[in-house]
């Protein structure tokens, strides 16, 4: 029974980082980042989009599921 809700808590914060990746590519810094970057520097481009959708999802991931009291199974 633990299994299965460790399943499903993993599944769950899987799913919010995909939609947080998601968003923040093709909706947030598109936008933000317009006219700064030239053909040149899309690596440091590519690189910002994939730090900055790690760290909010990072940051989300903890928030969400920070009070979640079934994580006592990573301590034993």
């Amino acid at each position: 029974m633990q299994r299965g809700v460790l399943i499903t808590n993993s599944l769950r914060l899987v799913i919010v980082s995909l939609v947080i990746y998601i968003l923040l590519t093709f909706f947030v810094i598109p936008y933000s980042y317009a006219g700064i970057f030239e053909v040149n520097t899309r690596n440091i481009y590519n690189l910002t989009i994939l730090l900055y959708s790690f760290f909010i999802s990072l940051f989300v991931n903890v928030i969400l599921f920070k009070s979640d009291k079934k994580r006592k199974w990573f301590f034993e």
